[in-house]
């Protein structure tokens, strides 16, 4: 893919009849085609997927704090 560059509001939202609107159509149709060549399973899958990306959105990443790591929780060193 190449560069994206936005001018101005046609960039985002283009007329009907423009070329970038036809190429857009062009490789949304592609992706409707691949879509309905899976399985249902695969589908619902999909949007499942999809659905917690979404829900995800609005939240910053967690950072694991400095304490939390692949040993947080546990004591080795603590015999008593």
């Amino acid at each position: 893919m190449g560069e994206v560059r936005y001018s101005g509001a046609n960039d985002i939202c283009p007329p009907y009849e423009s070329d970038l609107s036809r190429r857009n159509r062009s490789e949304a149709r592609e992706v409707i085609r691949r879509f309905r060549a899976l399985s249902a399973a695969d589908q619902q899958a999909l949007i499942e997927f999809l659905k917690q990306l979404g829900s995800r959105a609005g939240q910053a990443p967690r950072m694991a704090a400095a304490s939390e790591g692949p040993m947080s929780g546990s004591t080795p060193n603590s015999d008593s």
